[in-house]
């Protein structure tokens, strides 16, 4: 550990000397701090970095040429650190150490002005949770090899998601632990036994499990996320979250897989109620592609096969027995052709090129599918999918969009649209104008710096709406900018905390009032002021 030590102090001086390119007479001390406790923290690793394009306290900005200053320190016995050779304006600044965290998205990147020879801090650094439990039957016996999985809700550019941030299994004593849990709401469920796939040559290889299973259920016995109740972490605290799961008859769904592609590995999915899943438990048969899936209780699901490039779904009803017969196609990805092109750009600025893309979101827990530009014709591009209804999501850069369809839907009145293979006849296009009008919001007090500033359309449905961070403004007395915005109507809102807003749910929409009133028109500038938050 000593040469360890040795050696990232002796990486951190040199970087430290390379960002010290302009001559500079500013410093800045502090302390690291467990932010329950008080008590001093050693070994956190501080990195401290000048924000681009920053202006100095008294106004003047800074030439984009001067080189970026960013350092690292680690904190002494005491918690302490220092940096010297900085220059005056606006510095984001955290630090890290494994067991703690200083805040989570625009929490974890604080802001300070050096304006002075000598600028002190204080960060406090906040100890991670846990969640200890226990699984056991109506009988009182502990389930081992139970899968256990936490979600956290969490609202990401507009939208409430939901991520996975870790599955782990019983032991023998039913026993499981989660940790290293930043403070905040999580959702624990149990999922199901631990498994997956096997694969194996020949029917007769194939193994079968307990006929006793359980249904998926949240922590106070809920089926879906919406019901569910979150445990609350606070920080450097432990949370009991104990499971009395009731076994019942379980039975099996047999089938084959169509197309399948033996030996590569299949995953197989059970969808009811709820869609977030683990992989379910299964068995195929690698020179057929005959499976079985296992441990299943009775009721309605959806099962999706996916393999490589391929997937499949099939709608199945378990009752009081097996199910044998079932067919599932394993298909690539439907194509869909689109075309994004210009309009007619900006008269006033023929110089600004812009160009629109293309994602589509299936629901909140999905990762988005992306549109892909074909390289002999730019304004072309192609849509990879699996069937089912997404939403459609334009983004655009230098540019607004003027109208969106595939077919005869119009997607900027309603962005939800189903493929099917019939879909890969039709085309999407999409049709935008470079340029657009610019609106500069100031604020009129001061403000935390994780507050954000969100631009509704009142009159036009080519704009979506807007969210930027307060401090992208980049100084006391500069405006936060929004771009390329189509002409019309807006509303402007202050919120004190960025993550809170989440202003793609038409629910949280609809509670908004007051607001500030915005015209924009193509190619031109407006300013508003903004004294206060909004309710």
């Amino acid at each position: 550990m000593p040469l360890l030590r040795a050696f990232v102090l002796g990486t951190i001086l040199i970087l430290s000397a390379l960002g010290q390119a302009q001559s500079s007479s500013y410093s800045v001390s502090g302390t690291a701090r467990n932010s329950v406790t008080g008590e001093l923290v050693k070994n956190a690793l501080v990195e401290l970095t000048r924000i681009p394009g920053s202006q100095s306290p008294n106004g003047s900005a800074r030439g984009d040429a001067e080189p970026t200053q960013s350092m690292a320190a680690i904190s002494g016995p005491a918690g302490e650190f220092h940096f010297d050779g900085l220059s005056k304006g606006q510095y984001a600044y955290t630090a890290r150490k494994p067991g703690y965290v200083q805040g989570a998205g625009w929490e974890a990147a604080r802001i300070l002005v050096v304006s002075e020879e000598e600028v002190n801090i204080n960060i406090p650094l906040t100890p991670l949770g846990n969640i200890d439990g226990k699984v056991v039957d109506q009988y009182g016996e502990p389930l081992e090899n139970v899968l256990v999985s936490l979600y956290r809700s969490a609202i990401s550019d507009g939208e409430r998601t939901v991520t996975n941030e870790g599955t782990v299994w019983t032991d023998d004593s039913g026993a499981f632990r989660l940790t290293s849990l930043r403070p905040g709401e999580y959702y624990v469920k149990a999922q199901g036994r631990r498994g997956g796939t096997e694969t194996h040559f020949g029917i007769d290889g194939m193994r079968y499990a307990s006929w006793e299973a359980f249904s998926p259920v949240y922590l106070g016995d809920a089926t879906e996320l919406k019901q569910a109740t979150p445990v609350t972490i606070a920080a450097g605290t432990g949370v009991t979250a104990d499971f009395h799961l009731e076994l019942q008859s379980s039975f099996r769904i047999r089938g084959k897989l169509e197309g399948y592609r033996g030996p590569d590995t299949v995953t197989f999915e059970l969808l009811g109620e709820d869609s977030l899943t683990e992989p379910s438990r299964a068995v195929i048969d690698a020179v057929s592609g005959s499976f079985v899936i296992l441990d299943v209780t009775p009721g309605d699901y959806t099962l999706r096969a996916s393999q490589q490039n391929t997937r499949g779904e099939l709608l199945v009803h378990v009752g009081e027995g097996d199910t044998s017969g079932n067919s599932l196609v394993l298909a690539p990805p439907i194509t869909v052709n689109g075309v994004a092109r210009s309009v007619g750009d900006a008269v006033t600025k023929p110089e600004v090129h812009g160009s629109c893309s293309v994602a589509l979101y299936q629901h909140q827990y999905s990762v988005p599918v992306s549109a892909a530009n074909t390289p002999q014709a730019p304004e072309q591009f192609v849509l990879s999918v699996f069937p089912g209804e997404y939403r459609v999501r334009l983004k655009c850069h230098g540019a607004y969009p003027v109208s969106a369809s595939f077919g005869n839907a119009d997607l900027l009145k309603n962005p939800l649209v189903a493929f099917s293979p019939s879909s890969a006849s039709q085309t999407m296009v999409i049709e935008f104008r470079s340029g657009g009008g610019i609106l500069n919001v100031k604020l009129a007090n001061e403000i935390p710096p994780q507050a954000g500033i969100l631009l509704i359309p009142r009159s036009s449905p080519s704009s979506d709406p807007l969210l930027l961070p307060a401090y992208a403004r980049g100084g006391p007395e500069a405006a936060i900018r929004f771009a390329n915005l189509a002409p019309g109507d807006y509303s402007v809102y202050l919120f004190p905390r960025y993550e809170a807003v989440e202003f793609r749910s038409p629910e949280f929409l609809e509670k908004l009032s007051g607001g500030t009133s915005a015209h924009i028109e193509d190619c031109q500038t407006a300013e508003v002021v903004i004294a206060g938050a909004s309710q």
